[in-house]
């Protein structure tokens, strides 16, 4: 599937640039919800804050 193929990505090349914590990807990937790339731009932006 194309898009979880990107979200793949875009979570591998985060994560290699140090955006992205194991507590993120714990919340990105909660079983309650679908992984998504809102949830995933909502974590980039948040850590980019300074969150």
């Amino acid at each position: 599937m194309q898009t979880q193929t990107d979200t793949n990505s875009a979570v591998s090349h985060a994560s290699e640039e140090g955006w992205i914590t194991i507590s993120h990807l714990e919340k990105l990937y909660q079983p309650k919800r679908r992984p998504s790339v809102h949830a995933l731009s909502d974590i980039n932006f948040n850590v980019h804050k300074g969150e």
